[in-house]
């Protein structure tokens, strides 16, 4: 098993990664974080790292960036890193927190065809649900021994 122990969150909003990081930090206080806004991004860290990966939180709906060139780079959605991960084996649970109903289908069936633990959080107004059930979810599942 490597050493470090990284817990992996594709967010991009600034309000929810306020309240993740010590949600995490307080119930995870032995582990490594990795936020992420940008797919493409989370993807390419895991070609390194996924190995050390013990618990991945997932949003789908991510943003078009603007850059200091005036472009506008699309970040993608949570669907690509579910995609990418339903080519490698299962190593750890998954929580997919997003609004977007289809999206959420789409990676849990992915997901689940390929063998990996999920569960679903549904966000709703304000931060309570991050605070019982997101939180919740994630103990539950990283936590757990079997798999």
């Amino acid at each position: 098993m490597p050493s470090r122990r990284t817990i992996a969150v594709l967010e991009d909003d600034p309000e929810r990664i306020a309240h993740f990081r010590p949600l995490l930090v307080e119930h995870f206080p032995h582990y490594e974080l990795a936020f992420f806004e940008h797919a493409g991004e989370m993807t390419s860290w895991l070609e390194s790292h996924f190995d050390e990966v013990v618990g991945m939180a997932l949003d789908n709906d991510l943003p078009l960036r603007s850059m200091p060139d005036g472009s506008t780079q699309d970040c993608g959605e949570g669907r690509e890193v579910a995609d990418w991960l339903a080519t490698h084996p299962p190593r750890f649970p998954i929580v997919i927190h997003s609004t977007n109903t289809w999206a959420v289908e789409y990676m849990l069936d992915v997901l689940i065809q390929a063998g990996w633990r999920v569960e679903r959080v549904i966000p709703f107004p304000g931060t309570r649900w991050m605070t019982r059930f997101w939180i919740a979810a994630m103990q539950s599942l990283v936590l757990r021994k079997s798999p």
